[in-house]
């Protein structure tokens, strides 16, 4: 590694670069140093320290991806609130606040190389640890440390063609070992129930596989009073925000099912080519149903795009929904059974094999769709108790 000046190689490539790439290396930076390597105390600082770093970077990293009026006023609050802190005001990831409102390559460039310093920093100190004296090894293992993370940056720019968050956050270099630090001084992020999600938000990252954008845009946005009341308040909000998240894409994904069922001709599911006959009553509540179904889904939609949803109502929904879940599994039963009865009859023809197939895999995947999202209602009904 000597061989190469990594620090003009990096300033090379950034100044080829456009300012939006600059932005983002300079976040992907401040993720590796998200946890401080060089920060200390005698006591849990998770609150104090990690919650409001959290924050910041989220904000940063939502209006990187979709930037807004909202989020850039998000931003604008942390901004102010870090500057006021002396623990946070001159980190990189104050900066982080000011580099996503107001890209700038220069201040992205000083950014990855503070935190390139910051890993050489903590690699020197760890090298005197086994040393009573300065020498050329504490030396080099500063030096050598800061090139490999401004190394990483490099390699981030020349991967950009492609989003670089979905790459691995130390890509294929070794991850620092800080674990025996943490335990002491961030001990609550590492075990508390109430930092569950900002663990899995985390590794997110460090995987290459960040949790969904949008949810990570409504979390950015959760309310100051909410951030002031602490890590146990935002991890409510945050069950509230996830639940709903989750409850619209069930109900997303069940739209599309019963929106391809509806583009199906009638004779394709019932009557013609071995489904059951149309004068079935069994189809013909089956078909009752599918229409209550979207009643009730276009309800429930009315009810959850409201600032106080109505929890007995959700319920109702619910208890509805789960309902006719259980007529249409009888009814896929019912199909089934008439497979096996009909047996060399009709099911020989291949067309009738395959349509009475067709005919239960097509109202089984729809029923376990209402389902889907039977159980998204009760999770966040949950959540509004």
């Amino acid at each position: 590694m000597t061989d190469i000046d990594y620090p003009s190689r990096l300033r090379s490539e950034l100044a080829y670069r456009d300012v939006t790439v600059s932005t983002g290396v300079a976040l992907r930076a401040i993720l590796r140093n998200l946890i401080d390597v060089n920060f200390s105390s005698y006591k849990d600082q998770s609150g104090v320290f990690l919650l409001p770093r959290f924050q910041v970077i989220l904000r940063a990293l939502a209006h990187y991806r979709d930037p807004s009026a909202e989020l850039m006023s998000a931003l604008e609050a942390s901004a102010k609130r870090q500057e006021k802190s002396i623990l946070h005001r001159k980190s990189s990831v104050f900066y982080a606040a000011k580099l996503a409102s107001a890209p700038d390559k220069d201040l992205a460039q000083k950014i990855i190389h503070d935190v390139a310093s910051e890993f050489g920093s903590h690699e020197h100190r760890k090298t005197s640890f086994h040393s009573f004296r300065r020498n050329r090894e504490m030396d080099n293992a500063y030096w050598v440390e800061q090139n490999r993370l401004l190394d990483l940056s490099w390699k981030d720019c020349v991967g950009a063609s492609q989003d670089m968050f979905s790459a691995p956050l130390w890509l294929n270099s070794e991850q620092p070992q800080t674990s025996y630090r943490e335990e002491r001084i961030f001990s609550d992020y590492l075990t508390a129930e109430e930092y569950s999600f900002w663990r899995e938000w985390y590794q997110g990252f460090l995987e290459g596989k960040p949790l969904d954008w949008k949810l990570q845009q409504r979390i950015a946005l959760i309310d100051e009073p909410i951030w002031d009341a602490g890590p146990k308040a935002v991890a409510a909000e945050i069950e509230r925000i996830r639940a709903l998240f989750e409850l619209e894409q069930e109900v997303a994904r069940l739209k599309a099912q019963l929106g391809a069922a509806e583009r199906t001709p009638k004779a394709a599911l019932f009557g013609d080519n071995g489904g059951p006959p149309l004068e079935d009553a069994a189809a013909r509540a089956l078909q009752t149903d599918l229409s209550l179904i979207w009643k009730q889904v276009e309800e429930l939609e009315e009810e959850i795009a409201k600032p106080s949803p109505s929890p007995s109502l959700l319920e109702k929904i619910a208890k509805t929904l789960w309902e006719i879940s259980l007529r249409m599994a009888a009814y896929c039963g019912s199909v089934a059974d008439g497979m096996i009865r009909e047996g060399t009859k009709e099911l020989a023809k291949a067309g009738a094999k395959w349509t009475a197939r067709a005919t239960a895999v097509t109202v089984t995947a729809q029923t376990e769709g209402v389902q889907s999202v039977v159980k998204a209602i009760w999770a966040f009904v949950k959540t509004l108790q």
